[in-house]
């Protein structure tokens, strides 16, 4: 098994489908082409840890070679393209996902030009576009320079280092799912690991493996193509993306505050029940939940992406308590933690509040980039680089997002101080705008 993941340079690019990508962002772009249409956005890459040095290890050549490749992917016609039959056939709780208009845009679509440049040990690289294309660079934006990291690597290792880290990973990541099976707890996950994966093909491999341990807790994956091909449920809703840049182009500071549950009550509109999940960190929890409007209480629940774990989940089943919803468990509401997750916390949450609330977790480096410590002399340097296999195999936290919208900074806050995005300025006016209750400063992992 490991012998083929196991080559010193992966065959085929990083990004091999039009379709190896995420769900939510195909489930946002019919949103996007309902609601926001003639929005231009601008996306850029970041990368929080600067002590990877991206630019030092990747070749640029080769960098723009596989974005250039990204940009020749292509949906087919609709009447012969598979991944599109694939996708007509989506249903969720009786309900056709996606209407004919959107697939004739499918048809057609392509990514918008980028740029990209090298700035120090690192690269600035960013696309500006009508946001329902430009949206599509997010993914790729990190999976690309991701992996051709990793690579070059492994082509400093000797095909025995090689083995060993490949054997190591494979045993640290069933001995995680293992500790899942094994719970009594037995908590659902969904793999969330594409974005920052080690590889295509290791995510294939990790996600055959979860589907064997897990079994029935797996209960999906947010990528498309592992979706189809190991007969998963593709699973997703919305990202911080929506109130950022719907916030952006809001006029005032009572229409900025609005946005973000005015984006919520267009995703109702347009997708009804099946659907409706709150991500409400995106300028901070506190302030989100203060101000809802009573009918998110009629929402199954919330995605849980940065700040305290443990103290975000109580405020969800007071939020629910305080609307006369008693014991949410039993009212179907549940919370899906996703912020750096991983076995042990997990097993932790479901300790304190599966009683109260169904549980779910979005896992992702850590099921297809668990590397850290397995190289088997970590204490010694990378060849041609001033860190150690230890450094330069951990998880580290590289983002995409909205820089501008329509020409306006794009800002969001975060329940944690260190992973907000947008210039300073605009920060500090979101804060004033928004508030910073309940915001802390933690070490970002991924």
């Amino acid at each position: 098994m490991t012998a083929f993941l196991n080559t010193p340079v992966s065959e085929g690019p990083p990004n091999r489908s039009v379709v190896d990508d995420d769900i939510y962002k195909f489930i946002m772009l019919q949103f996007i082409l309902r609601f926001y249409p003639d929005v231009q956005v601008k996306f850029s890459l970041i990368n929080r840890d600067k002590k990877i040095p991206l630019g030092d290890v990747v070749s640029e050549h080769e960098l723009r070679a596989a974005f250039d490749h990204a940009r020749t992917l292509r949906f087919g016609p609709r009447v012969k393209d598979t991944n599109i039959a694939y996708m007509r056939g989506m249903r969720m709780h009786q309900q056709v996902m996606f209407d004919e208009p959107y697939f004739e845009f499918l048809e057609h679509f392509e990514l918008p030009p980028y740029e990209l440049s090298r700035v120090g040990n690192q690269y600035a690289m960013s696309s500006s576009g009508p946001w329902s294309r430009a949206t599509f660079w997010e993914i790729r934006m990190m999976q690309i320079p991701v992996e051709l990291y990793y690579r070059e690597l492994m082509r400093r290792m000797t095909p025995i280092e090689r083995e060993v880290l490949y054997s190591r990973a494979t045993d640290r990541i069933y001995k995680e799912l293992s500790k899942l099976s094994n719970s009594k707890y037995k908590p659902k996950v969904v793999n969330f690991g594409t974005r920052r994966r080690h590889s295509f093909l290791w995510e294939k491999f990790v996600t055959a493996m979860c589907k064997e341990v897990l079994g029935d807790q797996l209960i999906g994956t947010s990528n498309i193509w592992m979706a189809h091909h190991f007969n998963l449920v593709p699973m997703g809703t919305n990202a911080h993306e929506l109130p950022m840049v719907a916030t952006a182009i809001a006029k005032g500071d009572d229409a900025k505050r609005r946005a973000q549950y005015q984006v919520l009550e267009q995703w109702q509109k347009l997708y009804g029940v099946f659907l409706r999940i709150c991500l409400p960190d995106t300028f901070g929890t506190k302030q989100f939940l203060a101000n809802a409007p009573e009918w998110l209480a009629d929402w199954r629940g919330f995605r849980d992406d940065s700040g305290d774990t443990f103290e975000n989940i109580e405020g969800y089943i007071d939020w629910y308590k305080e609307r006369g919803i008693l014991k949410p468990k039993e009212a179907g509401k549940i919370v899906i933690p996703s912020d750096g997750e991983n076995a042990d916390h997990a097993l932790k949450v479901c300790e304190a509040f599966d009683e109260h609330i169904n549980l779910s977790f979005g896992i992702g480096p850590n099921l297809t980039n668990a590397f850290f410590g397995c190289h088997p002399t970590p204490d010694k340097k990378v060849p041609g680089l001033d860190v150690t296999w230890a450094e330069a195999f951990r998880p580290f936290s590289i983002v995409a997002k909205v820089e501008e919208a329509d020409g306006n900074p794009v800002v969001k806050l975060s329940n944690n101080i260190t992973k907000a995005t947008g210039p300073k300025d605009a920060v500090a006016e979101s804060v004033r705008i928004f508030g910073g209750e309940g915001r802390i400063k933690q070490r970002v992992v991924v």
